[in-house]
């Protein structure tokens, strides 16, 4: 009797081992990309659009940066560039004229009249397209100023609701909001009636512009074509001068910080007003929906594991969750297992990490979360 029982133990121990070798069993980790998200250039925040675990989609303006910390000299200095351009603009104009003027006297035994008549036309197109350009250089530094107050107006809103501070200082924070307020709703309607003037300017250009093309084109009052073609250099450079100021205009001091992916917002660093550094970090993003988990498999099971090979996963939750997947990718040299997944935490562990994708009844997943891995 005890040779056969010693013989039907061996024979279980035999089956179990061989069960052992076809079969694997691990641990894993979902991945889920996790993104600082930070801005490229030193600013101060303006906005941050999301709360603390709120979900954003890709392309989502998370944040708003204004890169300008001294709004004066941003005002200063674009006043002193639109300015050079139009010194730049004046002294074509004046060299057009000159060469115009140069030219026209060589034919004026032939052609006094209509050469008159031209001057006058292009001299009234020049004048009306450089008064819409002066126009545009003052209306853009008062935009900017108006941005600037109304900014300042909120930031005097959020300190005048703060806890700390004394009723005098918030009766002070008061005066000072009200007298920006007053200062912007001023500023508001000197641009309202620089915008109509601009309006009106660039009407009257189109209009001497038009008389100017039907003066061209009128059979019996035609500009001689060496004329035409001496002058053509300077008013393209004067065209050049013109895109320059427009370029100028359309330059925007605030960056746009947008979501790289769908996640959810796990950290939230800087506030509202607060200055940052270059590549300071804002805010951390998770990824919602991780794509795939991480495991090992321990030097003593490589041979068991395959590219493609069927897996089960398995969540201990209630109820607990089974889905079966497949084993995607392999690490490519063995490395140090993440500490939490050691069975003893005073033995370090090694193995080669497989990828193995979250099949779709399994997409609640969390980053971070360990899950089982039973191979077949």
């Amino acid at each position: 009797m005890p040779v056969v029982i010693w013989l039907a133990v061996l024979a279980c121990a035999i089956v179990m081992f061989k069960h052992r070798m076809k079969r694997f069993e691990t641990v894993g980790i979902v991945f889920g990309e996790e993104r600082r998200i930070a801005a490229t250039v030193a600013g101060r925040i303006k906005s941050v659009n999301y709360n603390l675990f709120d979900k954003v989609n890709p392309g989502d303006i998370i944040a708003v940066v204004d890169t300008v910390l001294d709004r004066k000299s941003l005002e200063l200095e674009i006043e002193a560039k639109q300015n050079l351009i139009l010194a730049k603009i004046k002294q074509l104009q004046a060299q057009l004229e000159v060469t115009r003027d140069r030219m026209e006297s060589q034919q004026a035994e032939r052609k006094d009249d209509l050469n008159l008549t031209a001057r006058r036309y292009y001299r009234d197109f020049d004048t009306a397209k450089l008064r819409a350009a002066e126009l545009k250089t003052k209306i853009e530094p008062e935009k900017i100023r108006l941005k600037e107050l109304e900014l300042n107006i909120k930031i005097k809103e959020l300190a005048a609701v703060s806890p700390t501070l004394t009723t005098q200082r918030k009766i002070e924070i008061s005066y000072e909001r009200e007298k920006l307020k007053t200062e912007l709703e001023a500023l508001a309607k000197e641009i309202e009636e620089n915008e109509k003037l601009m309006l009106q300017a660039m009407d009257n250009q189109k209009l001497a512009e038009q008389r100017l093309e039907e003066f061209i084109s009128d059979a019996n009052q035609v500009i001689n074509p060496s004329i035409a073609i001496a002058l053509k250099p300077i008013e393209e450079e004067i065209n050049v001068q013109y895109k320059a100021i427009e370029q100028l205009m359309v330059q925007s001091p605030e960056l746009e910080i947008r979501s790289p992916f769908k996640g959810i917002v796990s950290d939230i660093r800087r506030s509202v007003g607060e200055a940052i550094v270059e590549r300071e970090p804002i805010l951390t993003i998770v990824e919602y929906e991780p794509a795939y988990i991480v495991a090992y498999v321990g030097e003593d099971q490589l041979g068991q594991v395959t590219e493609n090979m069927k897996v089960e996963i398995y969540k201990k939750s209630y109820p607990p969750k089974i889905a079966s997947a497949h084993v995607k990718q392999f690490g490519p040299v063995l490395e140090l297992i993440p500490n939490r997944l050691w069975p003893n935490t005073n033995l370090p562990q090694w193995g080669r990490p497989v990828m193995i994708a979250i099949p779709e009844g399994m997409r609640d997943l969390l980053p971070g979360e360990l899950v089982g891995i039973r191979g077949f």
